[in-house]
């Protein structure tokens, strides 16, 4: 019993730890401006797939940025008919510096966005590589803080934090705290190793680095392309760094199984890039060692008070960190921390067996190199 209150300490230590490195990163990085007005020439490569409600308005965020520097934008679609293709049509008629290349990438790698990244990448001609996800929404200050990481002539990547800020549904409120949880716990991987990972929603490279490692070419069957891209980064001798921002991660909405699937996804291929993070993150879990305290226990005193500052602490920090991240709504959504933790405890058990994903209408195999396979496509 003394080892699991001693557990459930480590916890909370755990929790008010992500509070503090969060406040401390707002303090610092967040809210100061960029150390310096960047005018490094930068191409944009950026992957687009579907057309959702806020689609023109997140890829307006970035392209419209007021940057100094030359930037060139690739939409790259590699799906032919896809519904993006339009709209990056539209925005390329009435913007010069706006390319859209669409095609068949499929044969470029199990991975589609990588495979859309390599079909896009050779139409990229400045020497800084911008690369982005679709469902993105960059803050104004965005280009001046991702290329101002670049000062320092030892950096070879800057990545940045992203969040789900706006919810609609119990499925992706809990889909936002768990995003919120990764990112969070970069916060802290950074104050125990330093960065050797990206975050693959906003990466920003060197040309020169990026191609002494391979670029994408080498990545087209990879699952996790930036934890490769980061630690390869890293091996070569070069820093990668996090900008001092957090970008919207914008979804229309989620269903309860989306949530699962996605999660389990996630889980396993962290198990296969990070297996001692992976590993080790069950220590943090407090629900858990607060739950098996009472459940061996019984609702004694001690028991009770144990279980009931767990949550306290728990909800306190979460809504706090969700906050300052940009939430909008967090005290009405905060609630579902809660089942969210418990539905976590259960996917990571899950997550420990198995090398099988689902990745939209696929069925893949895992490999423990990272690497995999399309076992199978499901009607969509």
């Amino acid at each position: 019993m003394i080892l699991l209150y001693l557990l459930l300490g480590f916890a909370i230590l755990y929790q008010l730890a992500t509070y503090a490195l969060v406040e401390r990163f707002r303090k610092f990085e967040l809210e100061p401006p960029a150390s310096f007005k960047p005018d490094y020439a930068v191409s944009h490569l950026k992957t687009v797939h579907g057309r959702q409600p806020r689609s023109e308005t997140n890829w307006r965020s970035y392209i419209d940025q007021d940057y100094r520097g030359e930037q060139e934008v690739v939409f790259t679609i590699g799906r032919l008919g896809d519904s993006s293709a339009e709209l990056a049509r539209e925005i390329q008629k009435t913007d010069p510096r706006v390319k859209v290349i669409e095609g068949d990438a499929s044969g470029n790698g199990a991975n589609p966005k990588v495979a859309s990244m390599i079909q896009g990448y050779p139409h990229c001609t400045q020497p800084y590589i911008l690369s982005t996800d679709s469902d993105m929404h960059a803050p104004p200050d965005y280009m001046d803080k991702i290329m101002s990481g670049f000062e320092d002539p030892k950096v070879g990547m800057v990545t940045c934090l992203y969040c789900i800020q706006r919810v609609n549904s119990p499925a992706l409120a809990m889909e936002a705290l768990s995003v919120l949880d990764f990112s969070t716990s970069v916060l802290v991987a950074r104050a125990i190793e330093g960065m050797s990972f990206g975050l693959g929603a906003n990466m920003a490279f060197r040309r020169d680095v990026l191609e002494s490692i391979g670029a994408f070419g080498v990545l087209g069957d990879y699952l996790a392309e930036d934890y490769q891209l980061g630690n390869r980064i890293t091996k070569a001798g070069w820093k990668v760094k996090l900008a001092g921002m957090v970008v919207e991660d914008v979804l229309p909405g989620m269903k309860l199984k989306e949530y699962l699937l996605h999660q389990l996804r996630w889980m396993r291929t962290y198990r296969v890039s990070r297996p001692a993070g992976h590993f080790s993150f069950i220590v943090t879990q407090g629900a858990l060692w607060a739950s098996l305290i009472v459940l061996l226990q019984g609702w004694t005193l001690s028991s009770a008070a144990a279980f009931l500052l767990w949550w306290r602490v728990r909800l306190g920090c979460t809504r706090h960190n969700w906050k300052v991240f940009g939430a909008v709504e967090a005290d009405r959504w905060i609630g579902w921390l809660i089942l969210k933790d418990y539905f976590y405890l259960i996917l990571w058990v899950f997550s420990l067996v198995g090398d099988q994903v689902r990745w939209g209408p696929r069925l893949l195999k895992l490999y423990p190199d990272g690497r995999m396979k399309v076992l199978k496509r499901y009607d969509v």
